[in-house]
């Protein structure tokens, strides 16, 4: 089995041009190139020396006579030049291939021309000191993992540039991200700093600002970042698996009550979280496997369904040390969680209707109504035999209220018997 894998690896390594000397059709000025169209007398950049240190690329280069434009850098053409510390780039240049300049470990930094429209996948992966990226808003793409454990400290994000997965995954030096206002999607693993294999435990990003156009957060997408207090603007809809989890020092986090979905898992091993807050949506997925400070769980509410199981984990159920739970709706959301020895936390009014209620009624005699509303806060269980018109807790008029719901009627909440 392990033969057949390695034929595999090499096959693909003679397919894909990385690690290996690229075919050139001519050298000009010490660096090779091959046709990329001679109809178009276009050409790629194919080879440099490995022990080059600093280079131009030139944006035409001429070969028996006739000018080509330089419109590519070829996959691996400058990959290992681990002593290549400047580079500047042709106006001319449209694309750059896979692993490009992989693991020029010496590399500082790198400006993207506005003509560049493309950066593949891998293309500066592995580039520790590169610390500066600048690039316009005419990037259209960027492909994953392009500046994967790369030394980048600091990220501008354009909203006009499609950034695929990891980008900038597993950038221990990353401090600073500033995304511009019309970005809608933040790639899953794109900032992500947790590596599987070593354990590493994160870079060094302490704030997220998100505008409130982005909708999707991928799934691991801020793993293993050092954010300490996490609000998400009103946009996001969905928020995918691990989103914010191996996150050490993460203590409060609010999700906006704009969630359609979220994946399982978005806090694992968050070990100081203290306190979430849930403004809206279904909170149906595990969510809280090994939050051992986990103190507060506020339901806002827009909260409809709370699931059971949102500490278990994959395999065990763990000593919870949550002590304060507390549910913002007049109505409970459907299911609920009940955590041996919290309290739980109701406005004012509604002790008996959590108290019957689901998973809510174990907190028995732990349930207190203290949460004051605007509004209308008293809730009567009554029988309805009044004249005056009923209405739901949207404010419209109800014909005939059925039996068990809550209404109002002459200025006060009522249960429906």
């Amino acid at each position: 089995m392990k033969r057949w894998i390695i034929v595999l690896s090499l096959s693909f390594l003679l397919l894909d041009g990385y690690g290996l000397r690229n075919w050139s059709d001519f050298e000009y000025q010490g660096i090779e190139y091959r046709y990329f169209s001679r109809e178009d007398r276009t050409v790629s950049v194919t080879y440099v020396s490995r022990d080059t240190t600093s280079v131009v690329l030139p944006s035409h280069v001429v070969c028996n006579d006739t000018v080509y434009t330089v419109v590519e850098i070829y996959p691996g053409a400058f990959q290992s030049c681990w002593d290549l510390e400047t580079v500047e780039l042709p106006n001319t240049l449209v694309t750059i291939r896979r692993g490009a300049f992989m693991s020029c470990e010496s590399l500082k930094e790198i400006i993207i021309p506005s003509s560049v429209r493309l950066i593949e996948q891998r293309a500066f992966y592995g580039c520790v000191n590169l610390k500066k990226l600048v690039h316009t808003n005419t990037l259209e793409i960027i492909e994953p993992l392009a500046f994967c454990y790369s030394g980048l400290d600091s990220v501008f994000m354009h909203k006009d540039t499609n950034y695929g997965s990891g980008v900038f995954a597993c950038c221990d030096s990353l401090k600073y991200v500033e995304i511009e206002d019309g970005v809608t999607t933040i790639a899953s693993y794109l900032f992500n700093g947790y590596e599987y294999r070593t354990e590493n435990l994160g870079n060094q990003l302490e704030e997220i600002r998100l505008p409130n156009t982005v909708r999707h957060i991928g799934e691991h997408a801020f793993s293993g970042t050092r954010v300490t207090q996490l609000n998400l603007p009103s946009s996001v809809t969905y928020i995918g698996e691990e989103a914010f989890s191996y996150n050490t020092v993460l203590k409060e986090a609010c999700l906006p009550a704009s969630l359609d979905t979220l994946g399982s898992n978005v806090f694992l091993q968050c070990h100081s979280l203290e306190k979430v807050t849930f403004l809206g949506g279904a909170i149906d997925k595990v969510l809280f496997a090994g939050c051992v400070k986990l103190k507060t769980l506020v339901f806002g509410r827009q909260v409809k369904y709370v699931t059971s199981k949102l500490f278990k984990t994959y395999s065990y159920d763990e000593n919870n040390p949550l002590t304060d739970v507390y549910c913002e709706g007049t109505v409970p959301p459907e299911e609920g969680i009940y955590i041996e020895g919290a309290t739980l936390h109701v406005p004012k009014g509604c002790k008996e209707i959590y108290a019957t209620t689901d998973n809510w009624a174990k907190y028995g005699e732990n349930i207190v109504d203290v949460i004051e509303l605007s509004g209308i806060h008293s809730l009567q269980v009554i029988s309805n035999d009044s004249d005056a018109p009923a209405y739901d807790l949207q404010g419209r008029r109800v014909a005939h209220p059925k039996q068990g719901e809550i209404y109002i009627q002459n200025g006060k909440k009522y249960i429906n018997k």
